[in-house]
């Protein structure tokens, strides 16, 4: 009890003390965080976001991303910040930056960039958050609300300092989802830190103009972009800034107007396009993992990809996330289930039933998680599989007709090793890399690679208009 009123005070005196200088505006800014925590930030959450999304294993263009961002963090505000980037296995179309200069960048992103100058133009946009610091001011000013948890933790100390610990817990978990979106000052500083780092590593300043012409263009006609432009709202008001910003670059000095489009494409190519079976991938209404070597149906449910995650559409629109992982249980299965769960909850839970999968006892834990948009309901599942365990996370509104776990039960009954005949055919899809031929259209080209209503698709994907002709030998990216 004495240490969460200590706390509090404690609490107090930051959010009273709490200013630092903005390494971009000179200027004075709310911020609770030095260099050092901001970097032990950054490598706490790293772990994370790589077991959540998985990592890109192509050291050769991990290495090229690398080199790009070397570039621009050299010529930033924060030149001495060590700018480490990873690729995310995903085909979510986004990139972003986490406190202490982690940056990461999904190779469904990649795709959709048509240029070297593209790739650093967002590169330069998320290496700016990092410099002008916008999460840790936004964390900062959610010490106002971290405030309040702790004063509600110190009423409820009354009845049980556990209590009060896991309302801290909890707390702390949804404040930091709250801390996921920019501000439109934020996007537009970091639009313009984005032209100016481009430009000064050598790179085309036109990069980021074009990169925001593409999110006008597929914005609300592909759902995977939504992702993205929820955190960061494509408008015309940014593109035109974009447009000014060069423009104030080219009035007093000469600026590099050369994309490099071709040399991007050789980089990407061969790159996966579509949900990597290491991952997990439905077809059919099954489910297969190469990287776990195991399959199963969809039982009641019906299954989809997204993100590295299942998603199990129950009675529509009801959706239920479902997270799987192979656990190494170090010779003891209770201990295992114990630290994942509170690595994943930060909290004790207490087993609720049991169900038999595969003629073996699997527990089921369930609990309660409050965030911005309501109550969920977390239900993970632990079970014994080919010596190691099998978890699957949970996560569905909660709206008292709880569906998901009846439908998995019934889908695992069906969990089997995947065959080698099976494991063949799930080979990923990968880009192609095209020459435009004389005589070659929009048109013709979705007609012989796709179909012929793929043409205005196709077009955009390699940054054109349906109108703009095809010059002979031109590098096209297919997929």
């Amino acid at each position: 009890m004495k240490k969460l009123i200590l706390a509090a005070l404690i609490c107090s005196a930051l959010l009273l003390t709490g200013c630092g200088i903005n390494p971009v505006t000179g200027g004075y800014t709310l911020n609770f965080y030095s260099d050092a925590q901001e970097y032990q930030m950054g490598e706490e959450y790293h772990p994370q976001l790589v077991a959540q999304y998985g990592e890109y294993a192509d050291q050769n263009l991990r290495n090229y991303v690398q080199d790009i961002v070397n570039r621009l963090g050299d010529v930033s505000h924060r030149p001495d910040l060590n700018y480490r980037v990873t690729l995310l296995d995903t085909p979510e179309i986004n990139a972003f930056a986490i406190p202490g200069g982690r940056v990461y960048v999904c190779r469904g992103l990649l795709i959709y960039i048509n240029s070297e100058a593209e790739l650093a133009g967002v590169m330069g946009h998320e290496i700016g958050h990092v410099t002008a610091k916008h999460s840790v001011q936004q964390m900062s000013k959610q010490q106002g609300l971290d405030f309040g948890l702790l004063l509600g933790a110190v009423f409820l100390a009354k009845d049980s300092e556990q209590n009060a610990q896991n309302f801290l817990n909890l707390g702390s978990t949804v404040s930091n989802l709250a801390l996921l979106s920019y501000s439109r000052e934020d996007e537009m500083e970091a639009d313009r830190l984005g032209v100016e780092y481009a430009h000064k590593a050598g790179f085309s300043p036109l990069g980021v103009g074009q990169v925001m012409k593409m999110f006008e263009r597929m914005s609300g006609k592909q759902s995977k972009f939504n992702l993205l432009l929820s955190s960061h709202p494509a408008s015309e008001t940014r593109s035109k800034q974009a447009r000014i910003e060069v423009s104030k670059l080219a009035e007093n000095q000469d600026i590099n107007r050369e994309l490099d489009r071709g040399a991007y494409l050789g980089k990407i190519k061969n790159i996966i396009t579509g949900h990597n079976p290491e991952r997990g991938v439905v077809n059919n209404g099954n489910f297969y993992s190469t990287r776990y070597q195991l399959a199963f149906n969809g039982g009641g449910g019906k299954f989809s990809m997204d993100n590295g995650y299942l998603m199990a559409w129950q009675n529509p629109p009801q959706t239920a996330a479902v997270y799987l992982e192979m656990l190494e249980m170090n010779n003891n299965p209770e201990k295992t289930k114990t630290t994942q769960m509170e690595k994943n909850l930060g909290t004790t839970a207490h087993t609720v039933t049991g169900r038999n999968w595969n003629s073996s006892r699997g527990n089921v834990y369930i609990y309660l998680a409050q965030t911005k948009e309501g109550y969920y309901q977390v239900s993970q599942y632990f079970n014994i599989y080919r010596g190691k365990m099998l978890c699957l996370t949970v996560l569905e509104k909660l709206t008292g007709q709880q569906t998901t776990l009846a439908n998995l039960d019934s889908a695992l009954q069906n969990l089997r090793p995947l065959s080698a005949a099976e494991a063949e055919q799930l080979k990923p899809p990968r880009l192609e890399i095209y020459t435009a031929r004389a005589g070659d259209t929009w048109e013709s080209l979705a007609q012989t690679y796709f179909s012929p209503a793929e043409a205005q698709k196709l077009a955009w994907f390699n940054g054109c208009e349906l109108t703009d002709s095809l010059p002979e030998k031109i590098k096209l990216g297919l997929f």
